[in-house]
């Protein structure tokens, strides 16, 4: 049986060259398929003759650096970020199909002048509402994930150690989170986040603590991690504990393969 899977990869691996890369979010059937691979390959016995890649999920709460933590794993060659936030923009850009759901849900006071979504509009009302946000996170989580799981396919037929998954909720929709082989949050204490977060944003305080609110405690997440960086201090000190977990997911990457 393991054969089996293993002669599977290595035939879809040598297909990837007629997958092409400007149209990979037609079928999320395909993408659901080639993440299994990636997944099967890091767990199944014997030597590999592919790329021993694992997957590692980022999250963390909002302001408290995540994005910094990401930038600066992204700088080392051995691995791909897959952003979600970013993926998050792309997906409701005018003429998609999520921006044309979310105007369906929401109405048009959800857009600019230029049709463009209007983030703050939006966001009053889903951060006050927990069941307006369940049905924004259910129109655009699909074709957020679809996007990540074929950036996650091509790291690696590229060869990366590993793929940084950079989703603020990894854990709240649990969809790939029980594909990770390795989570890491991103952590800051409460007072240095709600300061961040209105120097960041301009909210008030109370704005600020909703915005907060609105999310899984960051104890919860710490809880469920595999590694913690605390981001409550200096840069100097979140860098010195990126590159040590750097260097652990590449050992563990090692020890997949």
């Amino acid at each position: 049986e393991t054969d089996l899977y293993h002669a599977i990869i290595a035939d879809s691996l040598s297909r990837v060259d007629s997958i092409h890369t400007t149209e990979p979010y037609i079928y999320f059937e395909r993408e659901l398929y080639l993440f299994g691979l990636v997944y099967l390959s890091s767990i199944l016995p014997g030597e590999p003759q592919y790329n021993p890649m694992i997957l590692v999920g980022l999250t963390g709460g909002i302001a408290t650096g995540k994005s910094t933590v990401s930038s600066s794993l992204g700088k080392f060659e051995e691995i791909t970020v897959v952003d979600a936030d970013l993926i998050a923009r792309e997906v409701v850009e005018p003429g998609q199909p999520a921006l044309n759901k979310i105007v369906s849900q929401f109405g048009r006071e959800v857009l600019s002048a230029d049709g463009h979504l209007d983030r703050k509009a939006l966001g009053d009302i889903i951060f006050k509402d927990p069941i307006s946000r369940l049905k924004l996170n259910n129109i655009t989580h699909p074709y957020i994930q679809r996007r990540m799981l074929w950036q996650a396919f091509v790291a690696f037929v590229r060869g990366k150690k590993y793929v940084l998954l950079d989703t603020p909720l990894l854990f709240e929709s649990g969809k790939l989170y029980p594909y990770m082989h390795v989570c890491v949050v991103v952590y800051c204490d409460e007072d240095t986040q709600r300061a961040r977060l209105m120097e960041r944003n301009q909210f008030s305080e109370q704005e600020a603590n909703d915005r907060i609110g609105s999310q899984m405690p960051l104890k919860v997440k710490c809880k469920m991690a595999d590694f913690v960086i605390n981001n409550s201090r200096s840069r100097e000190q979140t860098s010195e504990q990126v590159v040590e977990i750097h260097e652990k997911l590449l050992a563990l990457s090692r020890t997949k393969g």
